[in-house]
């Protein structure tokens, strides 16, 4: 398993693999997780470990855009598009792309 995945939470009666934020962005905290966040990838989900949740907001498509090419370092690749909301900085994840294929397997038990 990648670092970042720090292992299975049973959530509503369904396990989901769980994923350390900060460690999947390679931020240097001491600050331990104590929230999780669920995603839908399709079929999927996963239990994202957050410090904390601030609030839940929609989007306007348009307060977003493509990542500037400066931003393509290795963690990029778990980046999506990037913005402004109320004039503070958005990042949004590519959930897609979270948890590799044989992470998925190992997590939810089925044979690679």
């Amino acid at each position: 398993m990648p670092a970042f995945v720090t292992g299975v939470a049973i959530i509503r009666g369904v396990p989901l693999p769980v994923v350390d934020l900060a460690r999947l962005l390679e931020l240097d905290t001491d600050v331990a997780p104590s929230r999780f966040v669920t995603v839908r990838i399709a079929e999927r989900q996963v239990a994202i470990a957050v410090h904390e949740v601030i609030g839940v907001r929609s989007l306007d498509p348009e307060s977003v855009a493509h990542l500037p090419p400066l931003l393509a370092s290795a963690n990029a690749q778990f980046l999506s598009t990037m913005g402004a909301l109320d004039s503070r900085l958005l990042v949004l994840l590519e959930t897609s792309k979270i948890l590799p294929d044989f992470a998925w397997a190992s997590a939810t038990g089925a044979v690679a």
